[in-house]
């Protein structure tokens, strides 16, 4: 749970990839997709599926894969309250970890290893711009999402020049 940009998919993406799982993240739950992953899931041992956003799936179709599947799920704080008054019955089946915008050395150290993934060097100097740019000039979404998105920018620019170092 947390607001836009601070981290809720990226976490929950690396929970479930990290669970050793095989992941499903459908991108709704209509009747035939729900049939299906619930086939899936029920063959395998074990499995996780990932929901972004829960409040735009069907809530009851959510509620029945909890006996077929792990599953991670990500809201906002505005659906979260929505959700915890209205279904209570599901949200009592979750692990609610409240995300907040992270602070600057955390967004640094995100950046990093980011940058470190992406096998770009990234100094420590140009991460701190990064930052204070990005506080400055973009207002939302959230920190770490805008610094990263100005590091992802950096990481395309530098790949199409053929570097593997951001300057």
């Amino acid at each position: 749970v947390g607001d836009t940009g601070v981290g809720k998919t990226t976490l929950a993406q690396t929970a479930a990839t990290a669970s050793s799982l095989p992941v499903f993240q459908p991108t709704n739950l209509n009747t035939d997709i729900l049939y299906q992953l619930v086939t899936l899931t029920s063959k395998k041992s074990s499995t996780c599926t990932f929901i972004d956003e829960i409040i735009g799936f069907d809530l009851k179709q959510v509620f029945s894969l909890l006996p077929y599947t792990a599953v991670i799920a990500t809201a906002n704080e505005l659906a979260y309250r929505r959700l915890s008054q209205d279904h209570q019955e599901l949200i009592s089946k979750f692990e609610i970890i409240n995300l907040t915008t992270p602070d600057k050395k955390s967004t640094l150290a995100m950046l990093s290893a980011h940058s470190v993934d992406a096998g770009i060097s990234l100094d420590q100097k140009l991460a701190e711009i990064i930052y204070e740019m990005s506080n400055k000039y973009l207002d939302r979404p959230q920190f770490p999402s805008r610094a990263l998105g100005v590091l992802h920018e950096a990481i395309v620019m530098v790949r199409s020049s053929h570097s593997s170092e951001i300057t």
